[in-house]
């Protein structure tokens, strides 16, 4: 109001813009908190003005301190930005926080799973893994994330179960090309589930065909293919597409 009394319209109605797009944030309003957590950047990008025009009228002013406020601003939200990188590198302290205070949720046990995935820790984001499957076992997020860490400690057969048992819970397009492009990678490796290999694969053949796959994945797809014997059309572009 006062800002508006003295001539600075934009930057009290930006101010006041941000109060109310903060609003949701603030818990006044009820929402659920992931859409609340997005309306943070709108009262941020909302403050600019405001904030812009009180720097500049700081810098209007001769004095040593207001000259030096960029920098120090710029200093103290560099050595604070260091501080909360390293110590959240990995994001393992921020996801084991989150897993404390949501026990019940499989979704916090698998972000913090790939916490400590994505920090090089694979056996122990296995236990995590493993802690998912043995309480939800009809939760099939997970396995994609579960296989690769299996696949990466050297486990490729259980991997492979993983990622079937992922594409046979979720049944999306997804989890199906996870499990196909595995196999397909892994020349020998049996499947411990034919009929959703062969289903798995014959659905991303025009993927095969049209990124220009190497030609032993595109073989190795048409001999899987062809031990189901009712995708010969399938097999036998694969097979001349491996050939050019």
């Amino acid at each position: 109001w006062k800002l508006a009394r003295a001539e600075h319209r934009v930057a009290a109605y930006s101010l006041a813009a941000a109060l109310l797009a903060y609003a949701p944030m603030s818990g006044i309003i009820q929402i659920s908190r992931g859409p609340a957590d997005s309306y943070l950047y709108t009262p941020l990008a909302l403050l600019v003005p405001a904030l812009a025009l009180a720097l500049s009228k700081a810098w209007d002013r001769p004095s040593a301190l207001t000259r030096s406020l960029p920098a120090i601003v710029i200093g103290v939200l560099a050595l604070v930005s260091a501080g909360r990188t390293l110590a959240w590198r990995g994001a393992e302290p921020l996801w084991e926080d989150v897993l404390l205070e949501n026990p019940d949720e499989p979704l916090a046990y698998l972000r913090f799973g790939n916490a400590l995935q994505f920090g090089g820790k694979m056996e122990a984001s296995l236990e995590v893994f493993e802690e998912i499957r043995r309480r939800w076992p009809e939760y099939g997020n997970s396995t994609v994330d579960h296989a690769m860490t299996l696949d990466a400690l050297g486990r490729v057969i259980e991997a492979e179960q993983m990622f079937a048992l992922g594409a046979r819970l979720e049944a999306t397009p997804f989890f199906r090309r996870h499990y196909a492009f595995y196999l397909l990678g892994h020349p020998g490796l049996e499947s411990s589930d034919p009929v959703l290999a062969e289903a798995s694969i014959v659905e991303h053949v025009p993927e095969l065909l049209e990124g220009r796959a190497p030609s032993s994945i595109l073989l190795r797809a048409a001999e899987l293919l062809e031990l189901g014997g009712q995708h010969m059309t399938e097999v036998e572009q694969l097979r001349t597409a491996a050939k050019r």
